[in-house]
C-alpha cells in the first residue's frame, strides 16, 4: 500500500489568521475545528446513547447503542430497510432523533452546538453530491466556503487532497467528464475538504469492480492512517473484513452485535471448521475411531465432506490424518476455515 503524507491543514490556517490579521480583513474561519484539533485526536470519541427514530407510525431504529474511538473505523450492516442510512443521517445532521443522544467528546450534541459539531464531521452518500458543472476545484471552493474556510485554506487544502486522491490532473476538468472512479474519489474530497475529525460514508464501495474497490479500500486505510475516525455503512462483508476494527449488526431496529469481528467469532460462533474429503465417503466409521482420540462436539456432512467444528482445529487435524491413513481410506481433500463475518450476519439476523 502506498504511504500517503498527514495532510497538515492545521498549521496553514494558522499562517492564513495572521496574514489577515495583516490586512485588516475581517473574515470567519473554523478555528473552532483547528483549535482544537490537536488536544481532541488524544481522546476523541462518539457515543450513540438510546438514539431511536419514527417515521410517521413506522418505527426505525429503537434505543440504538454504540460508540466509536479516535482512529477506529466502524462498520455498520444488516438487512435492507434495517435503518443504517438513518443512524448516519442522524450523525451528519440530516435527521433529527425522537430521543436520545449524541455525544463528541464528552459534549453532548444540540441544536445549540450543531454547527460546531458538523464541521468536525465529512460525510460520502451513496449518490454524488458534487456539481456537474463546475470543475474539480471549483467543487472543492464551494464546500469549503460552506465551513467558512479562507480561500487560501481552501487551495492548501484541495491541493493536498488532490494529490493524494490522485486527481491533480483534473483539477480544471469539468466534473460531468469524470470517470465513476475519479467521481467518487472527488466526493472523498468535498467530504474532507474542511479536515473533519469523523469520516461518515453511506456505502461508499457500492457499484464498483474488484480492482476499483480494492483501490477505494486503500483510501479508506490511508485516511484513518492521517487519525481520522470513519464510520461506514456496506453490505460488502468482504470490505469491511479487510478495514473495520469494528462492526455494529443492525436487526429489528436494535443493534444485536457490537464488537472487533474476532471478538465476535470467538464469543458467538467459537470454532474453526475442518473439512475433510475422502474417496469412500465412509464418514460414519472415520467418526466412530476419531470420537474415541478426541472429543467433538459439533459435526455436520456436507456436499460429501465430513466438516468439524472446533476451537483448535491443528488437533483436530493432527489425530484425523494420520487415522484416515490407518484406516486405508484416500484422501481427495482437506483444509479448514476461520468463520466469517457473513457467518456472524447469519447467526444474529438470518438465524435467530
Amino acid at each position: 500500500m502506498v504511504r500517503l503524507k498527514h495532510i497538515d491543514f492545521e498549521e496553514k490556517e494558522k499562517e492564513n489568521i495572521e496574514y489577515n490579521k495583516r490586512k485588516k480583513v475581517k473574515r470567519k474561519t473554523n478555528t473552532s475545528l483547528n483549535s482544537d484539533l490537536k488536544s481532541s485526536f488524544e481522546d476523541h470519541e462518539i457515543k450513540i446513547v438510546n438514539i431511536s427514530k419514527s417515521f410517521g407510525r413506522q418505527k426505525v431504529l429503537d434505543k440504538i447503542n454504540f460508540h466509536v474511538k479516535k482512529n477506529e473505523i466502524l462498520g455498520l450492516i444488516g438487512k435492507s430497510g434495517a435503518g443504517k442510512s438513518t443512524i448516519l443521517k442522524i450523525l451528519v445532521g440530516f435527521y433529527e432523533p425522537d430521543s436520545g443522544s449524541i455525544i463528541f467528546n464528552g459534549k453532548k450534541y444540540s441544536h445549540y452546538n450543531k454547527k460546531e459539531f458538523l464541521k468536525k464531521i465529512g460525510f460520502v452518500s451513496q449518490e454524488n453530491r458534487f456539481y456537474d458543472e463546475l470543475t474539480v476545484f471549483e467543487n472543492l471552493e464551494y464546500f469549503g466556503s460552506l465551513y467558512d474556510l479562507s480561500d487560501n485554506v481552501i487551495k492548501h487544502n484541495a491541493d493536498q487532497l488532490l494529490k493524494f486522491l490522485n486527481l491533480e490532473s483534473k483539477k480544471n476538468v469539468l466534473s460531468k467528464k469524470l470517470s465513476g472512479g475519479m467521481r467518487r474519489r472527488l466526493d472523498f474530497a468535498c467530504a474532507m475538504i474542511h479536515n473533519p475529525e469523523i469520516l461518515i460514508m453511506d456505502e461508499p464501495t457500492t457499484g464498483f469492480d474488484p480492482v476499483l474497490r480494492e483501490h477505494f479500500l486503500k483510501i479508506i486505510k490511508a485516511i484513518k492512517n492521517m487519525g481520522k475516525t470513519i464510520i461506514f455503512s456496506s453490505h460488502l462483508f468482504s470490505d469491511l473484513e479487510e478495514v473495520a476494527d469494528k462492526v455494529a449488526i443492525l436487526n429489528d431496529k436494535k443493534i444485536v452485535a457490537f464488537d472487533s469481528i474476532e471478538n465476535l467469532k470467538k464469543v458467538f460462533l467459537k470454532s474453526y471448521e475442518v473439512h475433510l474429503e475422502v474417496q469412500s465417503k465412509n464418514y460414519s466409521r472415520i467418526l466412530r475411531y476419531l470420537k474415541k482420540l478426541i472429543s467433538i462436539d459439533k459435526y455436520r456432512i456436507e456436499k460429501g465432506r465430513l466438516i468439524i467444528s472446533t476451537n483448535d482445529p491443528l488437533k483436530v487435524l493432527k489425530a484425523e490424518i494420520p487415522l484416515v491413513e490407518k484406516l486405508n481410506e484416500k484422501i481427495v481433500d482437506f483444509d479448514f476455515e476461520k468463520p466469517t463475518l457473513n457467518d456472524i450476519f447469519e447467526y444474529f439476523v438470518l438465524k435467530k
